[in-house]
């Protein structure tokens, strides 16, 4: 109950249940009495974004990298060093 409190939420017991409430008293968590427990009822808060893979030019990873050479950056693709580096095929723009 520290940690709860401790967190500006609050704890309320009841004859068969629990509550945990925010500081602005929105219900966080609930819990159902198991003999001398609470289990707690959570609901887990899903993310609402989502990670995207895109491929990139190659001119965007020259500048993201400090200008450093293509033979460098397609090096650095092939051998998976860089997690979600994908360059778009045909993009050299150093011809």
């Amino acid at each position: 109950m520290g940690a709860i409190t401790d967190r500006k939420f609050s704890f309320h017991s009841y004859r068969n249940r629990c509550e945990v409430r925010e500081s602005n008293g929105a219900l966080s968590a609930e819990g159902v009495r198991y003999g001398y427990l609470f289990r707690m009822l959570f609901n887990v808060k899903k993310p609402e974004e989502c990670n995207v893979a895109q491929q990139e030019s190659l001119k965007l990873w020259h500048e993201r990298l400090g200008h450093i050479n293509v033979k460098s950056i397609k090096e650095t693709e092939e051998a998976g060093a860089v997690n979600g580096m994908k360059i778009e095929a045909g993009t050299d723009f150093f011809l």
